[in-house]
Formats: structure tokens, sequence, C-alpha cells
């Protein structure tokens, strides 16, 4: 995790090569492609679920072995 001095270069060099104009929008963008990012691995985590508890359902019918 970058320390308190590596992200003031990080927003230095932002400034001076987009501008203070530009920032705004930029990580406008950028929040709104982590978001997108997030909830398309929630949805595809949520498929997964319900077709191994789909796969597990199915299985459980069959005579236990005895032990």
């Amino acid at each position: 995790m970058p320390g308190f001095v590596e992200l003031l270069y990080i927003i230095v060099i932002l400034v001076i090569v987009f501008g203070f104009k530009r920032l705004p929008a930029l990580g406008e963008a950028l929040g709104r492609a982590v978001h997108n990012m997030r909830a398309g691995a929630r949805s595809r985590s949520d498929i997964e679920v319900k077709a191994l508890d789909e796969n597990t359902s199915g299985s459980d019918s069959g005579p236990k072995p005895k032990s």
C-alpha cells in the first residue's frame, strides 16, 4: 500500500498531466469503472453459487453409505 508521500506524488503528476478541470471527470469515470467491475464480479459469484447449489441438491437424493 502506498504511503502518504507516494500518493502525494501521484496526485501532483495527475494534476500536471490532466489539469485541475479534467480531474473530477477522470475521478468520476474511474469510480464508475470500479463500481461496474465490482457489480460484474458480484453477479458472477451469485451465478456460481446458484449453480453449485443446484449441483449439490441433486446429489443428495441417492442412498447414503453406512459407516
